[in-house]
């Protein structure tokens, strides 16, 4: 082998090495799809928000007056953490008229809510969710360390 042409191969090889991989990161599996129901609220938040009812386009919690009107919008991703990753990320379509109507409560986000996401539980055997509501204009963005986040709660199916 030549000089010349074993400093092209170890060229080329510092070259794909500087490239690195260019493939895009494998996005969480989507959680399943959260069963529609009611849900008993489990932890501290969840009980301050109240029984939570599921159907869908629809969603309610007890502590809060109004419905939540929903938009299916996609899957959490994997910089949502371990928790929130693969959450099925519902739209609140009338999330300004919502924060309006519950202004006496101070367990209320701070900002209109934009975002409802819901993980089934990994323990198998429970019928468990966690719900995470999301003040951000863009919830693919979130993370649990950055500004945006309103608050989570564990619930039982009931």
């Amino acid at each position: 082998m030549t000089a010349c042409f074993r400093l092209h191969i170890l060229w080329l090889a510092a070259l794909l090495a500087a490239c690195g991989n260019n493939e895009e990161p494998t996005p969480p599996a989507a959680s399943p799809a959260p069963t529609t129901g009611t849900y008993v609220p489990i932890d501290d938040v969840a009980k301050r928000w109240g029984t939570f009812d599921f159907y869908g386009p629809h969603a309610t919690l007890a502590g809060f007056q109004g419905h939540l009107s929903l938009e299916a919008v996609g899957t959490m991703p994997a910089t949502a953490g371990k928790e929130f990753a693969g959450s099925t990320v519902y739209r609140i379509v009338n999330a300004d008229e919502l924060h309006e109507q519950n202004a006496n409560r101070d367990y209320r986000c701070l900002l209109p809510a934009k975002w409802l996401a819901i993980k089934p539980a990994s323990e198998q055997g429970t019928q468990r969710i966690q719900v995470l509501l999301l003040m951000m204009d863009d919830w693919k963005f979130f993370e649990p360390v950055k500004p945006g986040f309103c608050g989570s709660g564990t619930y039982e199916a009931g």
